[in-house]
């Protein structure tokens, strides 16, 4: 049995396990009270948590270079959108190739593919930072 320690809120701190779930067929979290919490549940959860600290983190790093270099911090942006568009066009071109005209996610992309659609959508993601990162700048000076 894997123990894990999992903060609930804000307030309370619930002793965790994994449990196999027969009617689900995944792996759970199963908390002290016994609510059921399934692992991507638990992911999302963190993720939301999280996602306010490491955008403060990253503003913090790229506000002064996009204040400084804002000319190049924009084409910066601009790439980092155009090469995520592209590598997610090549992973959906390749789900299209094999007869599937409409397709959401990535389940039906080989394993290479699947890689290529995740990295396109980090780019994009990190193009968007930079953009929001680009438009603080502009709004500082």
């Amino acid at each position: 049995m894997d123990f894990a320690i999992y903060v609930i809120g804000k307030i309370d701190v619930g002793l965790l396990y994994w449990q196999d779930i027969q009617m689900h067929g995944t792996r759970s979290l199963i908390a002290k009270e016994g609510q059921t919490m399934f692992k991507e549940s638990a992911i999302v959860t963190a993720f939301v948590t999280l996602l306010p600290i490491v955008i403060g983190i990253l503003m913090a790093i790229l506000l002064p270079n996009a204040i400084e270099y804002t000319k190049s911090f924009a084409y910066a942006s601009c790439v980092l959108y155009g090469v995520g568009f592209l590598l997610f066009l090549i992973a959906k071109l390749s789900v299209i190739k094999g007869g599937k005209w409409t397709s959401f996610g990535s389940t039906q992309m080989s394993h290479r593919f699947r890689q290529c659609y995740r990295c396109g959508y980090v780019f994009m993601v990190a193009g968007f930072v930079s953009t929001l990162a680009l438009v603080l700048a502009t709004r500082v000076r």
